[in-house]
């Protein structure tokens, strides 16, 4: 089994990172949901904080980026075993 292992080591505090996983079709659900959440968001979250909605969807988006590199990677990875 390959695993993706992307730098930074540590938080921005300087706290070591826990190593932990998911498999293809978690990162599927997880992307999936995510995608989800921003669509629910962008009709719920409060029109009259502009500046906060932008920070939530800001920071959904860019979670979901990551989950979208992530999927990518394991999905060459179960190419290349088969």
């Amino acid at each position: 089994m390959k695993s993706i292992v992307i730098e930074p080591y540590r938080e921005p505090n300087g706290k070591a990172v826990v190593n932990y996983g998911f498999t293809y079709s978690e990162l599927r659900d997880l992307d999936e949901a995510i995608y989800e959440l921003i669509a629910y968001q962008e009709d719920m979250l409060p029109r009259d904080d502009p500046e906060w909605r932008e920070k939530v969807l800001g920071r959904l988006n860019q979670l979901a980026m990551k989950i979208d590199m992530y999927r990518g990677k394991a999905l060459l990875n179960l190419e290349e075993e088969e």
